[in-house]
């Protein structure tokens, strides 16, 4: 399940994903950081990073809900205990005990879902598949770019030309400016380079 406004544009936005039971994310995107808070049954943790921090690697990971395992592990003990005590006497208790003991347990294996990963230098972010997963990874990496190009696109004449090249060059891996805006930058070097010995 997903909320928050429709995104792609500018400005701040907002969006929630939950999985299972009480696994929640929250995505607060900024104009220059992203907000990011996750909650489960056990914390709560978040942490906000400019976009330019966020690296473009992914990992897929499987995560565990992990409170139906406790209250199986729960039941399952108390039926133990039950034989325990009462020996012979409390078997209709310790079957009373141990079927929702085993129902829990069973139900908890099934109870696991997908995300993917995002490891940055202050965390990882992490992306529950299902609803607005291809949306909120499409916008990190939309802002990410954003922000890489307006720190960097600029040609910086003092620099020495192979430095600019090589910075255009990891701007474009980066997915921050297009073949295009790789080739006009490229040109535009070679072209401020050249124009000096044009001099007589």
């Amino acid at each position: 399940m997903m909320r928050g406004r429709a995104i792609g544009g500018a400005g701040p936005v907002k969006l929630t994903q939950k999985a299972l039971l009480f696994h929640k994310a929250e995505f607060d995107f900024g104009d220059r950081l992203l907000g990011y808070l996750v909650e489960d049954e056990k914390m709560r943790a978040g942490f906000a990073i400019p976009y330019e921090s966020i690296p473009r690697d992914r990992a897929l990971q499987t995560f565990r809900e992990w409170t139906l395992w406790r209250f199986g592990a729960l039941f399952w003990l108390a039926a133990i205990a039950a034989l325990a005590l009462f020996h012979s006497s409390a078997a209709a208790l310790v079957w009373i005990l141990l079927a929702p003991a085993l129902a829990l347990l069973v139900a908890a294996r099934r109870m696991r879902f997908e995300a993917t990963v995002i490891a940055t230098p202050l965390g990882k972010l992490i992306v529950f598949d299902g609803a607005g997963k291809d949306a909120i990874l499409a916008e990190i990496e939309r802002r990410r770019a954003t922000e890489l190009k307006r720190k960097y696109a600029d040609i910086d004449f003092v620099n020495d030309p192979r430095a600019e090249i090589a910075k255009y060059r990891w701007l474009k891996t980066e997915g921050a400016i297009s073949q295009a805006e790789f080739d006009d930058a490229i040109a535009r070097l070679a072209a401020l380079h050249r124009a000096p010995e044009a001099v007589p």
